[in-house]
């Protein structure tokens, strides 16, 4: 079933294109997505965070939250005494 225009083969042609491109791409896609997913481990709790090594954490400096820890600490170690 080939045009025997050319404007119709033209057309052929790059529908014919346009299909290979965007099966292309949908492949690369989908082995992306699934080589991703081995590779990346997400961070969903608490405990995931400190058991992980490869980010270090650390809360900045005199904010609220390193305000908190402190406390906490200070609390702690008054505890054991």
């Amino acid at each position: 079933m080939i045009p025997k225009n050319f404007a119709g083969r033209v057309t052929a042609g790059m529908w014919g294109v346009f299909a290979f491109v965007a099966l292309c791409g949908y492949c690369a896609n989908m082995a992306a997505c699934m080589t991703l997913g081995r590779m990346v481990k997400y961070v969903e709790t608490y405990e995931d965070l400190i058991s992980q090594q490869q980010v270090q954490f650390a809360p900045i400096m005199n904010s609220s939250v390193w305000q908190f820890y402190d406390r906490m600490a200070h609390a702690e170690y008054r505890l054991y005494e």
